[in-house]
């Protein structure tokens, strides 16, 4: 059986309705890009989106709200639960998709973005970016 990544997305996205279907979010398919290999979908409720990028795995995370936006990993760490995501650990497991990595941090740590005023998303995607000085 071919790789196919819309199949793979669709499966995934599967995976997350339930918690993202109880906040109110909706699937809505999206790209179709390099070929097929890289495809993408998103959660959308009002002005909030969660975009997903399948890529021979989950590639990409990112959050909207408005005009405002972070990638998982910005949410995770401004949070400062980065070293507790489990999406974030499982990114460099090629065995797994991502899918369950992803549900995890979306329940226990964005119920903001899901279901609250997303006030401290707000904040945090604001924050400027800071430095990481490696020495």
């Amino acid at each position: 059986m071919a790789f196919d990544p819309q199949t793979r997305l669709l499966a995934g996205s599967h995976r997350l309705a339930p918690l993202l279907n109880y906040a109110g979010f909706g699937y809505v398919p999206g790209c179709i890009e390099e070929g097929g290999y890289r495809v993408c979908g998103r959660f959308i409720a009002g002005d909030r989106v969660l975009e997903l990028v399948y890529r021979w795995g989950l590639a990409e995370v990112n959050y909207s709200v408005g005009n405002l936006s972070m990638s998982h990993a910005e949410y995770m760490d401004r949070l400062g639960v980065a070293d507790k995501s489990v999406f974030l650990s499982e990114q460099h497991d090629i065995s797994c998709e991502g899918f369950d990595g992803l549900y995890a941090d979306l329940r226990d740590y964005c119920s903001d973005f899901l279901a609250g005023d997303a006030s401290e998303f707000a904040m945090l995607a604001q924050q400027r970016p800071y430095l990481r000085i490696i020495a």
